[in-house]
């Protein structure tokens, strides 16, 4: 693993996002800040624009989906983005330093969402228990899947975090919502243990970090290959 990315892990929560994920690096960089939607809540206030933020976790190292859905009085757009493995046959077509990070942009996609494709997101939220309270103290582990969503709904934030292995995870319905309105290419991936010894079980290793949900949003994990922390540490 580089010394660039464990850098990078390292300073998950001390760099700021601006929402914009397109370079892998600002991506690495602020992810913490970015998952946590820090951009978001500083916006939120009353009167300001729906804004939500679902993001999935399919293994850090080989499936990231991020969602932004958002209503500017009722200009209701959804934008995906999918970010997998990096395709290094791509860098054949580089075409200057700023196509240096293609293979690890992923692709990403804006459609315009209608009044009831809103509409029926809102209701699996809400039925997923967006506006309850998230629970504490949960774990959210790179090498495993969750959701995090986190946005800006009536001047207000709200925040929740599911994780598998777990009933509320199992439970969910607005990840089928999200799949249905945006139409992916390739669906939701369904978690399987790496080989032991494979390719794929070293990159989870290399690749792991995790953060926990704290009562209003994300608390610091530990770093790679240590142990989290107890609350009040």
């Amino acid at each position: 693993m580089s010394c660039v990315f464990v850098l990078a892990i390292l300073l998950l929560g001390g760099c700021a996002s601006s929402g914009d994920i397109n370079s892998p690096v600002e991506r690495r960089l602020s992810w913490y800040s970015y998952l946590n939607g820090d951009d978001i809540r500083v916006a939120c206030q009353p009167g300001a624009p729906d804004h939500l933020r679902a993001t999935f976790n399919g293994v850090y190292s080989e499936d990231l989906r991020l969602y932004e859905i958002q209503d500017l009085g009722g200009d209701r757009s959804l934008s995906s983005r999918m970010i997998g493995p990096a395709d290094l046959t791509t860098l054949a077509n580089i075409s200057g330093l700023s196509s240096l990070f293609d293979p690890w942009r992923g692709t990403s996609r804006v459609q315009a969402l209608d009044g009831v494709g809103w509409s029926r997101l809102l209701a699996a939220l809400d039925a997923d228990g967006l506006t309850k309270p998230p629970p504490v103290g949960l774990e959210l582990r790179s090498d495993r899947f969750y959701w995090v969503v986190v946005g800006c709904l009536d001047g207000a934030v709200v925040f929740n975090a599911w994780a598998d292995p777990s009933s509320r995870f199992d439970a969910l319905t607005f990840d089928d919502v999200l799949v249905d309105l945006d139409k992916p290419k390739r669906p939701l991936p369904h978690y399987e243990k790496a080989m032991r010894g494979s390719l794929e079980a070293q990159r989870r290793k290399d690749f792991l970090f995790r953060l926990r949900v704290g009562p209003n949003g994300l608390i610091d994990g530990a770093p790679i290959g240590g142990e989290v922390p107890k609350f009040g540490s």
